[in-house]
């Protein structure tokens, strides 16, 4: 097992759109998901078995007025619609216009450390990340890449910003349905002990809304289901404390399978498992 460092990668126009009704947030199943097209890159049996992100910046593409952010928008490749018959369909009076493509980007610095298995050099790595994409933006720049033995070189070598912690106990441990205490803690005001950190939503799985087959179009011939994003609850840890406070293996989030293999697939970090009531 060894730990592969992507330092103070930049990001440019990276997805925010999570999911319909999230904009924000880290991407953390984006950066597990970057590291599981890299090993198919590099082939020879190259597996990745855990994920850290470290956030360092982030920059919306918009306008905020009053507090309120307005994403930037795009024009897609396509012209809008005609009226059905029942005047239902979203029309212009121009039939020339193109409609737009709902979106939310960003531009982004993080770091990702990987725990893989047979991989042995960072040359194809680096290779791989000049052509790669982090949440759907391109990837113009990035730190020295190591390949360590262990968690703790593997951190040693980035100095600050905010690890992505797992924060699922919070919805997990009171009598309640788990979408109104996901409001109720974005809304919260941060407690005294909590300076240098705060809560976030982000999307760290999917779940399947139909069954797995072979579908036209699918690729690599894999069996192929439609997903719906699942959102949970993360928080934004100080680096510096969190090393002095945790174990850096506390930082790795796991793929875990909910329900054998047939529907749901998160990522989990281990510490973060809610205690018996």
């Amino acid at each position: 097992m060894r730990y592969l460092v992507f330092p103070r990668v930049r990001v440019q126009t990276a997805n925010m759109l999570a999911a319909s009704f999230l904009v924000g947030g880290p991407p953390v199943f984006a950066a597990y998901g970057l590291g599981q097209a890299l090993c198919f890159h590099l082939g020879g049996g190259a597996r990745v078995t855990g994920m850290a992100l470290i956030h360092h910046n982030r920059e919306p593409l918009g306008q905020a007025f009053y507090g309120v952010f307005s994403p930037q928008q795009r024009r897609s490749a396509a012209f809008t619609f005609g009226k059905s018959a029942n005047g239902s369909d979203y029309s212009s009076k121009n039939p020339h216009a193109l409609s737009l493509q709902p979106v939310a980007c960003a531009h982004l610095r993080v770091s990702v450390v990987w725990e893989v298995e047979q991989v042995q050099d960072v040359a194809g790595a680096a290779a791989f990340l000049q052509q790669a994409r982090l949440s759907g933006g391109l990837v113009t720049g990035h730190g020295e890449i190591a390949l360590e033995d262990s968690p703790e070189d593997a951190f040693r070598g980035i100095d600050n910003g905010y690890v992505v912690v797992d924060r699922r106990d919070l919805l997990e441990r009171k009598e309640k349905h788990q979408a109104e205490l996901l409001v109720e803690a974005l809304g919260a005001l941060p407690s005294p002990g909590d300076a240098g950190s705060w809560l976030s939503a982000a999307c760290v799985g999917y779940a399947a809304i139909t069954p797995f087959e072979h579908r036209s179009g699918g690729r690599g011939g894999y069996a192929h289901a439609f997903a719906e994003p699942l959102v949970g609850m993360v928080q934004y840890r100080s680096l510096r404390q969190w090393r002095k406070e945790s174990d850096a293996e506390d930082a790795f989030w796991r793929p875990v399978w909910l329900d054998d293999r047939r529907g749901a697939f998160v990522l989990r970090q281990e510490h973060a498992e809610p205690e018996d009531m």
